[in-house]
């Protein structure tokens, strides 16, 4: 069996020519949230203000939460990095797919997983760049402030690494989204669903539970509330911080997706290329699925708005369904322009 090294370095240069912008775009972002933010209040805003913002560090501080208020706003500056990330791997995939450029990339001596898992180192050195160069710049803005002696280096390397776990999981996430979709207006819908389909899940099968009066006993109940399912809600791998954070359960799930987006990538058709989905039984599960959901929320509607008995649940769910099945049919047999 022919070996093959992980780091081919005419690839990596590669990718880094045709991304090298959003490097820089990233930085920038990720700069003005954090690093200006304090650079104002504590160096060009007004003296009332300053004293203000001292003032409450100082208060939070006795109690032994120093950094509630005053890395407040990382939270900020690492949605702009998952952004950037997002808008990497976009560009990574999807659009690389749209200028057709993959198949010159698959011409190429390497076997393809090696092509996937270069994008996805890439965008890795990226984003620890970025919170590397950020968060040390915020130290130095920090330390040479009137609130350096609250300053903990140590709390800042904490949750840099935290901002670091949770911008790498999300963009695994949304590579591995862009290795069996052949557009990246489909990649960035299907990220969009990632976001927001727990939520969503959540309420639709509960008023379906609720409507059709199904028993459901008290640990059911809690599995449904919350239990495990919760944590594979990706909106709260970006919001949620501190004690209780699943870092051994997103680990897990992140690896097997960078598993599944190298096994994805390497079975690749290039001839599929500007279809919404590069294999078609995905392209049918994604029917079937959006269907079923389509159904839930149009028959919560139909019970909310029109009537609310079984009926109207079983009418509206069925208006739903035709017109989600429609609508995806039409998309799916698009192919946008090149």
């Amino acid at each position: 069996m022919m070996k093959h090294k992980l780091f081919v370095k005419a690839l990596w240069w590669k990718e880094y020519r045709q991304t090298r912008v959003l490097l820089w775009l990233m930085l920038l972002a990720s700069f003005f949230p954090i690093v200006y933010t304090h650079m104002w209040k504590l160096w060009w805003a007004s003296k009332s203000m300053r004293d203000t913002f001292v003032k409450n560090v100082t208060y939070v501080y006795q109690d032994g939460r120093a950094g509630d208020n005053l890395y407040n706003d990382y939270g900020g500056g690492l949605i702009f990095i998952i952004l950037g990330s997002f808008i990497l791997s976009i560009w990574l995939l999807g659009q690389e797919r749209r200028n057709q450029v993959n198949e010159h990339m698959f011409a190429l001596p390497y076997p393809r997983w090696i092509l996937y898992l270069t994008k996805w180192m890439i965008g890795i050195v990226y984003i620890v760049s970025t919170i590397v160069i950020t968060l040390g710049l915020d130290f130095v803005v920090l330390a040479s402030s009137h609130v350096s002696e609250y300053v903990s280096i140590g709390e800042i390397g904490v949750r840099g690494l935290h901002m670091i776990f949770v911008a790498v999981s999300i963009y695994t996430l949304t590579l591995f989204l862009g290795s069996f979709t052949g557009t990246w207006s489909m990649q960035a819908l299907l990220f969009l669903l990632c976001m927001t389909l727990f939520d969503f899940l959540r309420f639709v099968i509960g008023k379906f539970v609720h409507i059709s009066m199904i028993p459901v006993s008290e640990s059911a109940q809690s599995v449904i509330d919350i239990g495990v399912w919760d944590r594979f809600n990706v909106g709260n791998w970006v919001t949620h911080e501190g004690p209780g954070y699943s870092y051994g359960f997103i680990s897990i799930v992140s690896i097997l997706l960078l598993l599944a987006g190298m096994w994805l990538y390497s079975r690749n058709r290039t001839e599929n290329n500007g279809k919404q989905f590069v294999f078609p039984a995905i392209e049918k599960a994604y029917i079937v699925l959006g269907v079923i959901f389509a159904a839930l929320y149009g028959g919560t509607v139909g019970y909310d708005f029109f009537s609310p008995g079984r009926i109207g649940y079983v009418c509206g769910a069925g208006v739903g369904a035709v017109l989600c099945y429609l609508i995806i049919r039409t998309l799916t047999h698009m192919r946008p322009r090149r």
